[in-house]
């Protein structure tokens, strides 16, 4: 991916936080909305009728990036076919693995979102940015290589914003540690007094990976840390077979995910319930995530607090309280790992 030459900007560093997940992007910066789009992108097409109405329904989901223009998040999955869909991949944790083209490109959008109200007219933005990867990927090669991609001057052109960032840091951590960070630091980056656990772990349920964090009073322990495949997809699979044979047809991301959140679905103008479905195939996601969990934490009889967090943190909460009773459902848990690396990157800001 070409980054721009341009002279180093001045003024103030503004600190955001990017959650670049498999299922959805989450950004966050002081003083705005989180943005939180699906972390898919395609080659952009022409829309002949309602090209108007159409971009003000998605805004930021138009880019211009390396010499090609694209659609990404709702409107690529609005517009698009499904084999014209690029997603954000990487299992192996090697550098060439962890879909670093493909963050990069959403991150320039995340940074579209978040910032095109306030940079227009091809400002320079010098930006603090913290992130994260799966503890699985969280190798020095993976790392440095996120690292290079995304230090530097990026031109982000979108249909609602035209500006240079200058990435002058950034901070890459494992993906659960964001949503620690949400919970032992507060959004202006001081420790939260009211956190009082020593050891806190977290699970976080994505959309194709599960990953659990173990931390004991500010330190990570690395080997009862971990990443598996799994996550929401395994519901999604079962959820649009469900729907192929009952409507005959292949059904969209929004019905897969409307059924899945709601267990309901309109057919043919009548509404069906499929909630007892939904729950049979959430029991697939329980086991892979306490599979993982007691894998690494036994009993866990020595954690003060669990962390569920993740799109699909709610649909497990129940099972894993089971099993650990102080597991907890954090506020917001989609976007609760970029409010952490927010949070993180206020921290470094105050202690420079």
């Amino acid at each position: 991916m070409r980054k721009q030459n341009a002279s180093k900007p001045t003024g103030a560093t503004i600190s955001v936080g990017i959650d670049a997940g498999y299922g959805a992007t989450k950004a966050v910066m002081a003083g705005a909305d989180p943005v939180v789009f699906p972390s898919v992108y395609g080659y952009a097409v022409n829309i002949a009728y309602q090209a108007d109405e159409i971009a003000k329904r998605y805004p930021g989901d138009q880019i211009t990036d390396d010499g090609r223009d694209w659609f990404v998040g709702g409107l690529a999955m609005s517009q698009l076919r499904e084999g014209e869909l690029m997603r954000l991949r990487g299992r192996s944790g090697t550098a060439d693995d962890v879909g670093v083209e493909a963050r990069l490109r959403l991150i320039k959008a995340a940074l579209g979102k978040l910032l095109g109200a306030m940079a227009t007219n091809g400002d320079m933005v010098t930006i603090r940015l913290a992130t994260g990867l799966p503890v699985a990927h969280m190798r020095s090669t993976a790392i440095k290589a996120l690292k290079n991609a995304l230090i530097g001057t990026h031109q982000i052109q979108t249909d609602v914003a035209n500006f240079m960032a200058y990435i002058h840091e950034v901070m890459v951590m494992p993906q659960p540690t964001g949503a620690l960070y949400s919970q032992q630091l507060t959004p202006a980056g001081h420790v939260n007094l009211g956190h009082v656990s020593k050891r806190s772990g977290v699970i976080d349920v994505g959309m194709y990976t599960i990953d659990n964090a173990l931390d004991d009073d500010g330190e990570f322990l690395q080997q009862r840390s971990d990443s598996t495949e799994g996550g929401v997809y395994i519901v999604h699979q079962r959820i649009a077979d469900l729907l192929t044979e009952e409507m005959g047809d292949t059904p969209e991301y929004w019905q897969i995910e409307q059924v899945l959140r709601t267990g309901k679905l309109r057919i043919r103008g009548e509404e069906r319930d499929f909630t007892r479905q939904v729950r049979q195939f959430c029991e697939a996601l329980d086991t892979a995530t306490l599979n993982l969990s007691t894998r690494l934490w036994g009993a866990g009889a020595g954690i003060d607090v669990i962390y569920l967090v993740g799109g699909g943190g709610s649909l497990v909460v129940e099972r894993v309280q089971e099993v650990y009773p102080q597991a907890t459902l954090v506020d917001d848990p989609q976007s609760s790992i970029a409010r952490g690396y927010l949070n993180y990157a206020m921290l470094t800001a105050e202690t420079r």
